[in-house]
Parts: C-alpha cells; structure tokens; sequence
C-alpha cells in the first residue's frame, strides 16, 4: 500500500509540474531578455513606503545562469514608527533568480525567516521596478514600490 501511494503521489506531482508549464506564454516587452542577460552591474536602488520616499542605497548583482548574487548598501531616507523597512538598512549580501526571462526576484536576506526583505522587478528601459515585501514570523509586514536604476559612471 505505501508503495502504491509514492506512486500516486508522483503522479500528482507530474499532472503539476505538466500543468504549469501551461500558462500564458505571451511574448515579454521588446529587450526584456537581454536587459536580463545583462543585468550583472551596479544600480542605484530606491524604495517607496505609503507613497513617500523611503530607502535608497546601491545594489551589485552578479548573474550566473539563472542564479543572482550580490551585495546591498541601503540607508534609511525617512524613518517609521514602527521601523517597516525589514532588515535591509546597511550592507549585506542577497541571492536570488531570473525567473523565465522575465522576472528579477531578490531575497536580500537570505536564510532569514524573522525579518526577510524581498523584490519582485521587471526589466525597465534603464533597469528594473516592482514591489519590496518585508515578510516576518507574523507574515507580511509592509510593502512599497521599488526601483533599481543602472549606475553609470560620469567623467572623472
């Protein structure tokens, strides 16, 4: 009967993973997946919170295959009370993937479940938006609008 059930159940798995592969299929905006393969570099990172301005700071990511690593310096533009900007104001280290070439998603602690940031970005014309999530034990935190931007050097 065990026998029986592992099979049943990598049958669901299977049906799963089969069916996920269908969803929609419609083609990203023109240049997302070379802004994507490109994206190893320096950005300039900004964060919203109910609106205002809320962090800003520099990110470097790293990309190798789908994998992202990379190191943060963030500082704290307007603070709260409570604090709601998660453990991202400093310097640290983060992980994270390119998911199907159209999707940047960054876990900027990793191997924190208490007081974890993340970002969900899409490629933009000069580098990426989308949402910060500030997850703790209790669940969602807070949350805001977030914006990376290529850093380019000026003239010496």
């Amino acid at each position: 009967m065990r026998r029986d059930a592992c099979i049943g159940v990598a049958a669901v798995v299977v049906a799963v993973l089969a069916l996920a592969g269908c969803g929609d299929r419609s083609p990203a905006e023109p240049g997302t997946s070379a802004r994507l393969e490109a994206l190893s570099g320096s950005y300039i990172y900004s964060a919203t919170y109910q609106g205002a301005d809320y962090l800003t700071g520099t990110i470097s990511l790293l990309r190798t295959g789908d994998s992202v690593s990379g190191v943060w310096d963030i500082r704290l533009i307007r603070p709260t009370d409570p604090p709601q900007a998660g453990c991202v104001v400093g310097v640290g280290q983060l992980v994270g993937s390119v998911v199907a070439d159209t999707l940047l998603h960054l876990d900027m602690n990793p191997g924190w479940a208490d007081c974890n940031v993340g970002l969900a970005l899409k490629p933009t014309a000069d580098g990426f938006h989308g949402q910060w999530d500030f997850v703790g034990f209790a669940g969602p935190m807070a949350q805001g609008n977030a914006t990376l931007r290529r850093w380019t050097p000026g003239p010496d």
